[in-house]
């Protein structure tokens, strides 16, 4: 009796074991998902950011230079502000076909990576 006893009291101990070693690795790759998708999420900040200032002080030199070729710096602000107007419009119809499946398939890849 004392050895079924002893027996359960093992069983016991390693059934709490393995259920404090499980809680732990979910802990661990919870933790290690949400960190890769945080880091994701300000590496893409950061590019974005960098992507906007890079975006806008070429758009300047651009509208300066159509404005020299063109004499009337007005006139080339005008041409590439309806260029990026353009791009804007091209984003704006694909975006749910093309850009909102980007993103979705980019996040999901780096949940399950």
């Amino acid at each position: 009796m004392e050895n079924i006893k002893e027996t359960t009291e093992n069983l016991a101990e390693h059934v709490r074991g393995y259920v404090d070693t499980y809680t732990q690795l979910a802990i661990v790759n919870v933790t290690q998902k949400a960190t890769g998708i945080i880091s994701f999420g300000v590496v893409i900040l950061v590019t974005c950011f960098f992507s906007l200032f890079i975006l806008f002080f070429a758009g300047l030199g651009a509208a300066w230079w159509l404005g020299e070729l063109l004499n009337s710096h007005v006139a080339g602000f005008f041409i590439v502000g309806g260029a990026f107007a353009l791009i804007l419009l091209i984003l704006f119809f694909i975006r749910k076909s093309v850009i909102y499946p980007f993103i979705r398939n980019t996040i999901i890849g780096k949940v399950y990576e």
